[in-house]
């Protein structure tokens, strides 16, 4: 069980490092796949206290869930910063007055819509 768990922790770690990597070429960035996955660690943590809160262990089953949580999370960082930036995009090549600062603030504004 134990040697179970521990090949779970691997693949998890192994998965933050594919996950950067195809981000990395999806993206053209370095800077956006981390920000993707800055966004795991907090719902990881919240899965965590919820354990915590209810009593319960951190098992076998809790950790594919943890796995699963982690993509999840990651799925939606990326729908987030990638409408983002289409936003982003548009704002600038539709409104040629509006500064980056300008532009970049009405598309997070917009997103967090």
């Amino acid at each position: 069980m134990q040697e179970t768990l521990d090949s779970l922790w691997i693949a998890l770690a192994l998965g933050f490092i594919v996950a950067s990597m195809i981000l990395g070429v999806q993206f053209n960035s370095f800077v956006h796949p981390f920000t993707v996955l800055m966004a795991v660690p907090f719902g990881v943590t919240g899965a965590l206290a919820t354990l915590w809160f209810f009593g319960d262990r951190l098992n076998f089953m809790s950790m594919i869930g943890m796995v699963l949580l982690a993509g999840l999370v990651k799925k939606n960082s990326i729908i987030l910063v990638d409408y983002t930036n289409q936003l982003r995009s548009e704002g600038k090549t539709r409104q040629h007055s509006l500064d980056a600062g300008d532009a970049d603030h009405r598309a997070l504004v917009l997103c967090a819509v």
